[in-house]
């Protein structure tokens, strides 16, 4: 098994360390970084329950040609759920010259609703016919 020291320069003192505690312990902070966003987007309501999410850690190692020294790098990622589409209606009217398109809703321009809301009168977007 490979062991990892963690060496004093000043007192040439050396104790052996695990790989998630060395460069004072970044890959731990990185890990539970990418953890928090897993766990935001497991929380956010908009994601699908049933999307699984992971963790990927990924060392890569570049040794010097005499095989004394290896750069070495560590990146955590996570995958993440989407974001769910959000559908919604959209009836389109107007003439070729000056299209409209409005929105679509299945409450009445100023009724109330059960928690006291008045609903707003639909969108509407005028466009002009794009000319040639």
């Amino acid at each position: 098994m490979a062991v990892m020291q963690k060496m004093n320069i000043a007192t040439g003192e050396s104790n052996e360390i695990s790989l998630l505690d060395a460069n004072g312990c970044v890959l731990r902070e990185l890990i539970e970084r990418e953890f928090e966003l897993v766990m935001k987007n497991i929380m956010d309501v908009n994601t699908d329950t049933k999307a699984k999410r992971s963790i990927t850690v990924k060392f890569t190692f570049a040794p010097s040609s005499d095989r004394s020294y290896m750069a070495t790098s560590v990146g955590v990622t996570s995958k993440l759920a989407a974001v769910a589409p959000v559908e919604f209606g959209l009836t389109i009217g107007g003439t070729d010259s000056n299209p409209v398109v409005m929105e679509t809703t299945t409450e009445i321009p100023g009724q109330t609703s059960f928690d006291g809301e008045e609903t707003e009168e639909p969108k509407v977007i005028n466009f002009k016919a794009a000319t040639m």
